[in-house]
């Protein structure tokens, strides 16, 4: 069995990881705690809307928009993973270093609405739109 040859755009991957760092870091301005479990930086306004409903929202769109542009196969998943990279990797950088009191469980939550949700919600728009491509 071989392995399917991958061909990733570069420089999309690293625009897609520059935008999952911004997704990271504007919503703790607008006042979702979407790093760490406590506020880490100083929230510019509050919202009226729950952590764990706004921060799956904030990182699945984005990603069922690269599933839908997308067009080569399996690169939906990848360059899904590479926007929910940093939100995988920095709550769980911030709870060991900054904040070792905060609940793991709503650290693990957050790594959850990194990299898995967004490669999954990536993949799974990608693999609906190429079966209605296919049964036209």
């Amino acid at each position: 069995m071989q392995l399917p040859r991958i061909i990733v755009n570069r420089k999309a991957a690293l625009i897609l990881f520059i935008i999952g760092l911004m997704l990271c870091v504007l919503p703790e301005l607008i006042g979702v705690s979407a790093v760490a479990a406590k506020p880490f930086l100083h929230s510019l306004t509050e919202i009226p809307v729950p952590d764990m409903l706004a921060l799956p929202l904030i990182f699945g769109i984005p990603a069922a928009m690269i599933g839908f542009c997308t067009k080569r196969k399996y690169n939906a998943a990848i360059y899904g993973a590479c926007l929910g990279q940093c939100q995988f990797l920095l709550p769980f950088i911030l709870y060991f270093l900054l904040t070792p009191d905060a609940d793991a469980l709503e650290v693990f939550w957050r790594m959850c609405c990194g990299m898995p949700l967004t490669a999954s919600v990536a993949g799974a728009v990608y693999t609906l739109r190429q079966l209605k491509i296919s049964k036209k």
